[in-house]
């Protein structure tokens, strides 16, 4: 790099508390990653690299820095109606205790109505508000995601327990998360 080199500008931006960075080096030699991971990269890639995998180190990386709450990241566990959801192990567990581990496509539309409670949304809202999780999501597919998602989180109440019915089908708009109901 022209002017200054990748482990001065990762110790620069490691110690103004700076994002996650993952070094991506021709250097592949263990003393080279050894010294990149000790001045502040969450981690090494070397090339010629694979670029799924590449990915894959980007989501880990992304993940680990919001479970450690760094700034601007927000927790990776959400708390509804006596539900908890952790959004990066896609584990979430109901009332009664009962843990499930919900598909990407599940965790993406649970974090589009999390994000819209009370509010009628339609497929097309639903869909662009999950491509950034699970982008190949059909309307008819997203049916299917959601008859899942309400079998699984109604197998989460105890035998003989009140069901709760958290997500509403709204005729002629689609579907509604947990709608305000009179006390």
């Amino acid at each position: 790099m022209p002017g200054e080199d990748g482990l001065s500008i990762c110790k620069r931006v490691s110690s103004a508390k700076g994002p996650p960075i993952i070094m991506l080096s021709a250097r592949g030699e263990d003393i080279d990653r050894l010294k990149g991971l000790e001045i502040g990269a969450q981690d090494y890639v070397s090339k010629p690299f694979n670029a799924d995998e590449l990915a894959a180190r980007i989501r880990i990386v992304i993940g680990r820095h919001a479970v450690n709450g760094a700034p601007g990241a927000g927790t990776t566990r959400t708390h509804f109606f006596n539900w908890s959801l952790d959004t990066v192990s896609r584990i979430m567990i109901g009332p009664s205790g009962h843990q499930m581990i919900l598909s990407q496509a599940e965790l993406a539309v649970m974090r589009v109505f999390l994000n819209h409670p009370d509010r009628p949304l339609k497929r097309e809202q639903i869909l662009s508000g999950m491509a950034d999780l699970h982008e190949h999501t059909t309307p008819r597919a997203l049916d299917a995601v959601i008859s899942r998602l309400r079998k699984k989180l109604n197998d989460a109440y105890p035998e003989g327990a009140k069901k709760e019915e958290l997500i509403r089908t709204v005729y002629a708009v689609g579907y509604m998360f947990r709608p305000e109901f009179k006390r």
